[in-house]
């Protein structure tokens, strides 16, 4: 039995025979790409660069709340006076100068609820708070400052007080670190390429992250702000990552060299 093929048939052959070429091109040319860019990305060397340091603060800043509730302005703000020179004077026994010290003051009107001959009655008062903020190079002085506290509170002077520690020159430690982590990067990658028989070669980038201070005496997870800013000696963390090309080993008619 003879068998005929229309003219569509043969249509249909030759659509499939070239789309199946064009696929086979298109996927040889992405094989030749993924090839192409693993082969370039074996050139690269990326490493990290770290840099730690555990410093001691060299600033403290103490910040000392005097508060007094009254029911006239002239009268709270006279009492309050009164607490804060009592304060002042003791804290001449630190040695502190008076530019080292910023006083600045807030007012608030409240409405509260008092008894009067028996009866609840609203009462208007007025609630007053002067801030004393302290730096100073004394690293002794919150210590100082706490053994004065039951002492006020003995004269009825309300008071919360607060300090931290800080690295006064931090932009410079920041900057040696950066140095010493970028060195520290490029010794890594000199003896990692020195282990499979190779050379270093330029830098291609150099990218810095975030450098994380954190208290000398906690741990890295269970450290916070509030540990941090509390603690005399601090743990400076950096770290860059950084990469390199490796130097391609060419073979001439003077021997090997590399380029």
């Amino acid at each position: 039995m003879l068998r005929y093929e229309s003219v569509f048939d043969k249509d249909l052959k030759m659509k499939a025979f070239i789309y199946s070429g064009v696929i086979a091109l298109g996927l040889s040319f992405v094989g030749y790409f993924s090839a192409e860019k693993v082969s370039s990305s074996k050139q690269l060397i990326e490493v990290r660069g770290l840099s730690e340091r555990i410093v001691k603060s060299d600033l403290c800043v103490i910040t000392i709340d005097v508060e007094n509730l009254g029911e006239t302005i002239d009268t709270t703000q006279k009492q309050l006076q009164e607490s804060v020179d009592i304060i002042l004077s003791d804290l001449k026994k630190l040695n502190l100068n008076e530019k080292d010290i910023l006083i600045t003051s807030r007012t608030c009107d409240r409405n509260i609820e008092d008894y009067k001959d028996g009866q609840k009655v609203n009462v208007r008062k007025f609630e007053m708070t002067k801030s004393l903020k302290i730096s100073t190079d004394n690293i002794d002085a919150p210590r100082e400052v706490e053994s004065m506290l039951s002492g006020w509170l003995a004269k009825n002077i309300l008071v919360r007080c607060n300090y931290e520690y800080k690295l006064s020159d931090f932009n410079k430690l920041k900057k040696d670190m950066m140095k010493e982590a970028a060195q520290n990067a490029r010794d890594c990658a000199k003896s990692f390429v020195g282990a499979i028989d190779e050379e270093l070669g330029e830098l291609v980038y150099l990218n810095q992250g975030v450098i994380s201070i954190s208290a000398s005496d906690e741990s890295e997870a269970s450290n916070s702000w509030y540990e941090q800013v509390k603690s005399v000696e601090k743990k400076l963390r950096l770290v860059v990552r950084a990469g390199f090309k490796k130097k391609q080993r060419i073979v001439g008619t003077q021997g090997l060299h590399w380029q």
